[in-house]
């Protein structure tokens, strides 16, 4: 067998290759966006989650205050956890001081638990562990 035949043979069982693994990737199942954790908020997203026809959490604290850290994996978890039952939120104290001033706080962190709608449910200052959230979210009727 002479050298072009053997390359035309390579050519083609690569352009064959190349060719099915286009097709199959094509053809994959196309997945929706994880949810990942709690969204980094301001005040237009408040607004949205307002709309949104679901109760949700907002965390008002800072990156510079440890509880407040200590309480964003447990929003995360708890985001992940009750997806498209109840949205969560981290809000900066420092850059968002109108959403602060709306909801008194005074102590970080400072978790307020929302009705559809946007009414408040109920105000908490300090820090929550994951069970204790979850228990007041079931308190205030937001989770079964």
């Amino acid at each position: 067998m002479s050298l072009g035949s053997w390359t035309t043979r390579l050519v083609l069982v690569c352009v064959l290759l190349i060719g099915g693994v286009v097709v199959w990737a094509y053809n994959m199942p196309k997945s929706q966006p994880a949810v990942t954790g709690a969204i980094e908020a301001g005040p237009a997203d408040l607004a949205k989650a307002a709309a949104s026809g679901l109760p949700y959490v907002a965390k008002i604290g800072s990156d510079s205050c440890i509880p407040c850290r200590q309480m964003n994996p447990i929003m995360d978890s708890l985001a992940r956890a009750f997806e498209g039952k109840v949205g969560f939120y981290k809000v900066d104290v420092y850059r968002y001081q109108d959403v602060a001033a709306k909801y008194g706080v005074r102590v970080i962190p400072t978790l307020v638990l929302f009705a559809p709608g946007g009414s408040v449910l109920y105000k908490h200052e300090g820090y929550l562990s994951e069970d204790a959230l979850t228990e007041l979210m079931r308190s205030q009727g937001m989770i079964d």
